[in-house]
């Protein structure tokens, strides 16, 4: 067990970096640069700038979504602060494997800043991320079989990963419905985390209770008795993670276009965008970096060619990755610093959440 936090930031920091060294180094290596610059400067600056304002557009869908479920919930959380507290969350997402670190910090900003109850923070973060991996897996599904023959002869042999990704990302799909439908699935899992928690971690420093626990999980599943009954707002919520997913895949055409080329439509891309989403999805290096390049120039090999595809993965990541990075962090950064002005600093982190809330009286 890591008892110095400092440990584990530092690693996922020589992580990160070196990920990103060994990408830039096989983008950016001698024979590949040459002719990179006049590539670059002949894009279209416009359909580059489309593609970064409407990969933004993802975190309006969420802040929405998160919205539109803690209404339901009976609490007002304006969509501001829906905002801030999404585009934190995204940088998280961004710099930790598997996108771990997101929902936490996510849920840590609209308790600890918003004062929204834990258990509708968590009944609107799951059941939008549950939403949004059911609308993945229907666009992924209907997009791999449509576009299979040219991704089957584009990708060779590397065809079994999108096929395994496409099963797994259907999986884990077909285990958060279950959970949503049954929240005592919830509880049974909930209930085994807090006896790992309580046999790993010292008692003052968690203070963990069953009781209040069962609290938390009956609030929880009182959420998601409130959405399966809602049918309009289900609804509403499927179709802005279909604008989310739309956001993040119109991206790829914004770059074929910036480069000057035409005849694919938005739809060829839409479908490989979402291939290659569950095709890196198990892939657990921070913000998928290395294998969402790799995957980029398998996927578009067919359609690019020598330093152009070079140039199309570029302008293609720094869209969906650097820029977002940039733009999260800058956020992370004043919202912390606002905080911190107010005096309303939490030195323990998202982990102090669980037992500030337990510590609340059953009513609260």
């Amino acid at each position: 067990m890591i008892t110095n936090p400092f440990n584990k930031k530092t690693l996922n920091t020589i992580v990160f970096l070196s990920l990103l060294y060994i990408t830039g180094s096989i983008l950016f290596s001698e024979e590949n640069i040459q002719g990179l610059r006049q590539v670059i400067f002949d894009a279209d600056i416009v359909y580059y700038l489309l593609g970064v304002v409407a990969y933004a557009g993802l975190w309006f869908f969420n802040a929405k979504g998160n919205q539109i479920i803690l209404q339901k919930n009976g609490h007002h959380h304006p969509f501001r602060l829906a905002l801030q507290a999404v585009l934190a969350g995204q940088f998280y997402q961004l710099i930790t494997p598997l996108a771990t670190g997101g929902q936490p910090v996510l849920l840590y900003y609209m308790v600890r800043k918003d004062g929204v109850p834990l258990w509708s923070a968590t009944s609107a973060v799951f059941n939008r991320l549950i939403l949004y991996k059911l609308m993945l897996v229907i666009v992924a599904l209907a997009g791999s079989l449509w576009q299979f023959p040219r991704l089957a002869e584009t990708l060779g042999p590397a065809i079994s990963l999108t096929v395994f990704g496409l099963l797994l990302s259907i999986l884990v799909a077909a285990a958060a419905i279950a959970m949503f439908r049954h929240p005592s699935m919830v509880s049974r899992l909930a209930f085994r985390l807090l006896r790992l928690a309580n046999r790993l971690l010292p008692p003052d420093r968690w203070g963990l209770r069953e009781d209040k626990l069962e609290h938390l999980v009956l609030q929880y599943a009182r959420g998601i008795g409130v959405l399966l009954q809602e049918k309009k707002m289900l609804l509403q919520v499927s179709a802005l993670m279909l604008g989310n997913l739309f956001c993040q895949f119109i991206s790829a055409y914004f770059v074929y276009r910036a480069l000057g080329f035409q005849g694919e439509s938005v739809l060829t891309f839409l479908a490989f965008q979402a291939a290659l989403t569950v095709t890196i999805f198990f892939i657990p290096t921070p913000g998928s970096l290395g294998a969402a390049e790799f995957g980029f120039y398998l996927f578009y090999s067919g359609l690019y060619e020598g330093t152009t595809l070079m140039v199309a993965v570029l302008l293609w990541r720094s869209m969906t990755y650097y820029v977002p990075v940039l733009i999260s962090a800058g956020v992370a950064l004043w919202t912390y610093w606002q905080r911190r002005r107010a005096g309303d600093e939490d030195p323990e982190g998202p982990l102090h959440l669980l037992r500030e809330q337990m510590d609340r009286p059953n009513g609260a």
